[in-house]
């Protein structure tokens, strides 16, 4: 994940009375969308590390005007000696706004 000197500036906290305790998962994003209008701000390699990291980046860079982003994280074992699998990821900045009407369902290769 990006550094801990990255990572405070955007959380959020809630309490709900009369609830039992829970864990509730923190997710980011929309799965096995892909958005990739022509407005691109910003592309980072192997920086964020989560598609919550990659929002983060963005809220980052909302001066800039980041509206949108989009996170892809593959592995594999292509062009690397060895036997083990590595990773990548990928966060794209964009300066358009979501859509879902402009997204296409997309699975990772």
């Amino acid at each position: 994940d990006l550094p801990l000197e990255d990572r405070a500036d955007w959380i959020a906290s809630w309490m709900a009375d009369g609830v039992e305790p829970t864990c509730i998962p923190t997710t980011c994003g929309h799965e096995k969308l892909k958005f990739e209008p022509s407005s691109l701000l910003r592309a980072y390699e192997d920086r964020a590390m989560s598609s919550c990291s990659c929002k983060l980046l963005c809220l980052r860079h909302l001066g800039e005007g980041c509206r949108s982003w989009w996170y892809l994280e593959i592995q594999d074992s292509n062009f690397d000696s060895s036997t083990g699998i590595h990773g990548h990821t990928l966060c794209r900045l964009y300066t358009d706004d979501f859509s879902f009407s402009r997204a296409l369902p997309w699975d990772a290769p």
